[in-house]
């Protein structure tokens, strides 16, 4: 399947159960008839208020997933949440240490909150800086042993839970289907991205 037939159906089937209005459509029954609401507008008409609507309830669809049944799985956490998690966890995943300012890149969280999990991190035992040799005033982030401990258990409870589900689902994706799907949400983040920055400069 290509990106646009598989983005067109993503786009159909969203908009198909409202999130245009974040209400489902109703079935009305009456005597002889059943009454089914259909898009006044093409689905690409408001791609982009439909990619915002899904996006949110995705996330939240996730986060709840991860919250409820991951997280306690880990056991006392101490101050860290799932936000700290999920940093450590992206800097975990590479082979080399990664700056506050690519941490922020990747997870698109603002620096501020970036600077902050660090410092839980860091408190916690969980990162550490690294001072480059050829810059003193800047420095990386690195995973220390205990960080990565806690990056591989989290990471091998969200895949058993996620495996557990996944096992019983209706609507299955195949590893093609969710890596068209990554690199297309992956565009949409950058585009809600430049958006944001343009919508800066416009006036009220």
């Amino acid at each position: 399947m290509t990106l646009q037939s598989l983005f067109t159906k993503l786009i159909e089937y969203s908009t198909s159960w409202g999130l245009l209005g974040m209400i489902k459509p109703k079935f009305i029954q009456d005597d002889a008839h059943t009454i089914v609401p259909k898009l006044k507008f093409s689905a690409a008409e408001f791609a982009d208020t439909t990619f915002q609507a899904l996006a949110d309830k995705i996330a939240w669809d996730y986060t709840y997933i991860v919250k409820k049944k991951i997280i306690p799985q880990l056991g006392d956490l101490g101050r860290l949440k799932l936000r700290e998690l999920r940093i450590l966890t992206s800097v975990y995943f590479y082979t080399e240490p990664l700056s506050p300012h690519e941490i922020s890149e990747i997870l698109r969280y603002d620096p501020a909150t970036v600077t902050r999990a660090l410092g839980l991190l860091e408190e916690s035992g969980m990162v550490e800086k690294v001072k480059r040799e050829y810059d003193l005033r800047a420095f990386d982030i690195k995973v220390t042993d205990a960080g990565s401990v806690l990056a591989r258990r989290y990471v091998k409870e969200i895949q058993t839970v996620f495996d557990t589900i996944e096992s019983r689902l209706t609507v299955d994706l195949d590893d093609e289907d969710k890596t068209i799907l990554l690199n297309a949400m992956l565009k949409v983040s950058r585009r809600a991205e430049a958006m944001k920055a343009i919508s800066h400069n416009l006036k009220p």
